[in-house]
């Protein structure tokens, strides 16, 4: 991923707590041909792993075993437009917030721990509601499901983080453009005015 130094993050604790708000990632890999799935994942950062799974029907997992393979984890994003900044030679962009993680796919043929880990992704994604919804992975009907998925795990390699947010640009250009995303009001415009704020207050 092309990354300009003012957009570059670096900062561990700040790239996991993105990984964790916007885990559903798009696996890549190029073993003999380009292939591509859209799977949640879940985030150890302790391990430096990825947690996933996906349908047994899918043909992606059969080539990877072994393989370095690319996740993609995209955040908000949204236009942004150069009269907003009330200032002439300015140019239309687009800000966004992505990461790029490459790492060694596995194959988990341990049938208790991708049960172990597709409980913890249910409990995980379901701990935002006032009554989270308790998967029993023992139920007939359960045990029959998990026959049709392959659990894997990546070990993490490498993590690019980038997060454009009008960094190279002055600061009274940034807070035009803040103002003018909340005037969209729309909602990953609103998103990335959020994190353009707080780029501005962490400097």
């Amino acid at each position: 991923m092309y990354t300009p130094k003012h957009f570059k993050i670096e900062d561990e604790q700040q790239i996991y707590e993105f990984l964790k708000q916007n885990s559903f990632g798009m696996l890549i890999s190029s073993h003999d041909r380009l292939s591509a799935s859209h799977l949640p994942f879940s985030i150890d950062q302790k391990a430096k792993k990825l947690y996933g799974h996906m349908a047994r029907a899918n043909q992606q997992w059969k080539e990877l075993e072994g393989d370095e393979v690319l996740i993609i984890f995209q955040g908000p994003h949204a236009y942004i437009s150069p009269q907003w900044y009330a200032e002439e030679n300015t140019v239309p962009t687009w800000n966004y917030m992505a990461v790029h993680i490459y790492g060694k796919f596995v194959i988990q043929n341990n049938g208790e721990t991708v049960m172990n880990q597709l409980e913890s992704m249910v409990d995980t994604y379901e701990s935002g509601f006032e009554t989270p919804w308790k998967v029993d992975i023992s139920s007939e009907y359960n045990q029959n499901l998990v026959k049709h998925i392959v659990g894997f795990e990546i070990e993490i390699k490498n993590i690019q983080c980038k997060f454009k947010l009008n960094q190279n640009h002055p600061i009274e250009r940034r807070k035009n453009a803040i103002h003018g995303l909340r005037t969209t009001n729309q909602h990953e415009s609103i998103q990335i005015a959020d994190a353009m704020e707080k780029s501005l207050s962490d400097h």
